[in-house]
C-alpha cells in the first residue's frame, strides 16, 4: 500500500473532510505555501520558489532538510555537555563533589590543580605539627614517675588474655593500663613529709588554724603581723 502525496499551493485550507475509503492511508500534506514553510525553505535551499514536481529538488531539499537536523542535534549535544561541565565544576568547587569524581579533562584545569596542591601543602602542615606537638609531649613527661611501677596483676591479665582482641586493640588496652596505673601512682605514692615539703605552711599558721580561743587568735596574729602601728579603718591611733 503506498502512501499519496498531496501539495497544497494556495493559502486555502484543503478539503480534510473528503470521503475517501477506509483502507487508504492519509494524505501527507505538503504546505508549501505556509509561511512559516516558504520562509524555512527559502532558509534551507535560498529561494523559496518550490519545484515540487522537480525530483532532484525535492531530493536535494530532502538531504539539505537531514543535514540541518544533524548539525542542530550536534549544537544541542555540545551545550548540554558544556552546561554538565559547568554543573560539576561548580559542585567541586563548593565541595560537594570530590575532584577524584570529576572527569579527566576537567581534574586537569589549572584552578583544580592549585586547589589540590594548596590541599597537599595544608595536609603537610599539618602532620608536621602534629609531630612537633608530640615531640613536645614527649620531652614534657617526667620518666622518673615510671620507676617503681609495679607489674600489672595475674588477674588482670588472665582476663584481657580471655577477650578476643587483634593487636591494635590489645595496645590500646595495655598503653590505657600503664597510663591508669601512672595516673594511680602519681596521686597515692606521695608520703606526708613529700606533701609537707611541697606544700609548705608556717609553723604559726598551723598553730592559729589550731586555735580555740579568740585571745589565742589575737596573741598568735600578733606574733604573725607584729604590732599595728599608724591610722586604723577608724581614725584611731593604737
Amino acid at each position: 500500500m503506498t502512501t499519496k502525496l498531496k501539495v497544497i499551493c494556495s493559502e486555502g485550507q484543503d478539503d480534510q473532510h473528503e470521503s475517501r475509503p477506509w483502507w487508504e492511508p492519509p494524505y501527507v500534506v505538503y504546505g508549501f505555501a505556509n509561511r512559516r514553510v516558504r520562509s524555512r525553505i527559502e532558509r534551507l535551499m535560498g529561494n523559496y520558489v518550490v519545484e515540487a514536481t522537480n525530483k532532484n529538488f525535492m531530493l536535494r531539499l530532502k538531504q539539505r532538510s537531514r543535514d540541518v537536523y544533524e548539525e542542530d542535534m550536534k549544537r544541542r549535544i555540545q551545550d548540554r555537555e558544556i552546561a554538565e561541565v559547568e554543573r560539576e565544576k561548580r559542585l567541586i568547587l563548593e565541595g560537594k563533589m570530590p575532584v577524584e569524581e570529576a572527569p579527566q579533562a576537567l581534574s586537569n584545569h589549572p584552578v583544580f590543580q592549585i586547589a589540590q596542591l594548596a590541599k597537599k601543602i595544608l595536609e603537610q602542615r599539618r602532620k608536621k605539627a602534629e609531630a612537633k606537638t608530640r615531640h613536645k609531649r614527649l620531652k614534657r613527661f617526667d620518666y622518673a614517675l615510671l620507676e617503681g611501677i609495679e607489674e600489672a596483676d595475674v588477674g588482670d591479665s588472665e582476663m584481657l588474655s580471655c577477650i578476643d582482641m587483634d593487636e591494635s586493640d590489645a595496645d590500646r588496652a595495655r598503653k590505657f593500663e600503664e597510663k591508669e596505673a601512672l595516673f594511680s601512682e602519681g596521686l597515692g605514692g606521695f608520703s606526708d613529709e613529700d606533701y609537707d615539703r611541697i606544700k609548705y605552711v608556717d609553723p604559726l599558721v598551723e598553730d592559729l588554724e589550731e586555735a580555740e580561743t579568740v585571745d589565742d587568735l589575737y596573741s598568735l596574729a600578733d606574733e604573725i603581723v607584729g604590732p599595728l602601728s599608724g591610722k586604723t579603718c577608724g581614725g584611731l591611733v593604737k
